[in-house]
């Protein structure tokens, strides 16, 4: 097994485990800078089926994911962590403030 490969291994078993999964999610809230934060104080939701945390607001979600792109190869712009990788988003909504599939 390579490195990058042994990592793979690693995000995948912490993105199945829902404690340790919270935890990384956890670590990212903690980075958000103000504006954004005050969207996630007091109140999250966390879809584990999703492996993601939502905000009390429904507005943005921090998306965990194996890396960057889970469906390209790992490479300078794609890293391999043992943590993987968690972005921002901002949820779609339909005129009826309903989320829409992503």
């Amino acid at each position: 097994m390579t490195p990058s490969e042994e990592l793979e291994k690693k995000a995948i078993e912490l993105g199945e485990d829902r404690k340790k999964l919270m935890k990384r999610l956890c670590e990212a809230m903690s980075c958000l800078s103000e504006p954004v934060l005050k969207h996630f104080r007091w109140s999250v939701r966390f879809d584990f089926k999703q492996k993601r945390m939502l905000s009390k607001d429904g507005v943005y979600a921090l998306q965990w994911k194996i890396r960057r792109h889970p469906n390209e190869p790992d490479s300078y712009d794609n890293q391999q962590t043992s943590q993987g990788y968690v972005a921002l988003v901002e949820l779609e909504r339909d005129q009826h403030g309903i989320e829409n599939s992503q």
